[in-house]
């Protein structure tokens, strides 16, 4: 994988480690498959991808799925310390994500009890060598939303520029892990859906997300993720707190709303419309 260009200077406090990259663009004529190896030190990696998406295959991880994929609109957390992957990148589109890499002592520098984190984060601060976890945790939230496009136009230089990355960095690992507790709460209510359905409809919610100029039919839908219509329809209400049309709607609201506000930037609107693709990636590294 190529090297970032550092645009941002690292600080530490409390667990807390602030750097911004920016990569080279990822952007590539024909498919290509990345050999990425972890190193073993025991930090989580949360990841917001605004554009684009990643493949990403771990063969012979022990409770991490061997084949997933991340896609636009999407975040993710997950623990993956000394592992080897290969990341597949395909033709013809623009991959943009903040990621943020975080160690658990981060959680311990809080006074307080930690029985409201979802349990998976309670065993890592106890004990950072637990196993493994890759956690999807859904739609990226207009709040989340707000945070990554003041990440990425930082006003400050300098000192007020670590505090302000810093402040929202904070923020943004906030959102994510309190969505995480609402989904495990939301599966709770949910039990008698099995686990491997539940990843269905999120799934479908992903499919959605990608097509909503020309989504599916629900019973083309149903097909991809492979539930009948009945099961999607109700899983979706009780999962999601919403139909299947009405989240697709939903998703069409906000896009509008977000073009009215210009929170697409000038730059975007002028690649778009020039035929120009191609487009920095920025991480942001904890």
């Amino acid at each position: 994988m190529r090297t970032p260009e550092p645009v941002g200077a690292a600080s530490r406090r409390e667990g807390l480690v602030v750097d911004i990259a920016l990569y080279p663009n990822r952007y590539y004529s024909q498919p290509v498959i990345f050999d990425s190896k972890h190193d073993d030190l025991p930090f989580l990696t949360s990841k917001f991808f605004l554009s684009g998406g990643v493949r990403t295959t771990t063969p012979n991880v022990p409770g991490v799925s061997d084949d997933y994929e991340e896609v636009a609109g999407y975040n993710y957390l997950f623990f993956l310390p000394d592992i080897q992957e290969f990341e597949h990148f395909n033709a013809n589109q623009h991959t943009q994500c903040i990621g943020i890499y975080w160690y658990p002592d981060l959680l311990s520098s809080f006074q307080g009890s930690f029985e409201q984190l979802p349990v998976l984060l309670q065993q890592l601060i106890e004990n950072p060598i637990k196993q493994r976890f890759h956690q999807p945790l859904g739609t990226t939230t207009p709040a989340m939303r707000l945070v990554l496009k003041q990440i990425l136009q930082c006003p400050f230089r300098e000192t007020l520029r670590q505090m302000y990355l810093e402040a929202k960095v904070l923020e943004l690992l906030t959102l994510q892990i309190a969505q995480w507790q609402g989904n495990y709460q939301v599966l709770q209510r949910s039990l008698h859906f099995r686990s491997n359905e539940i990843e269905r409809l999120h799934h479908a919610k992903a499919i959605l997300n990608q097509t909503l100029q020309n989504p599916p039919s629900l019973l083309n839908l149903a097909k991809q993720i492979g539930l009948n219509d009945f099961k999607l329809k109700r899983g979706f209400r009780e999962v999601f707190g919403t139909t299947v049309l009405g989240y697709v709607q939903s998703l069409r609201l906000e896009q509008a709303q977000q073009l009215l506000q210009g929170t697409i930037s000038d730059s975007c609107r002028n690649c778009f419309s020039s035929g120009i693709r191609k487009h920095r990636s920025f991480w942001l590294f904890v």
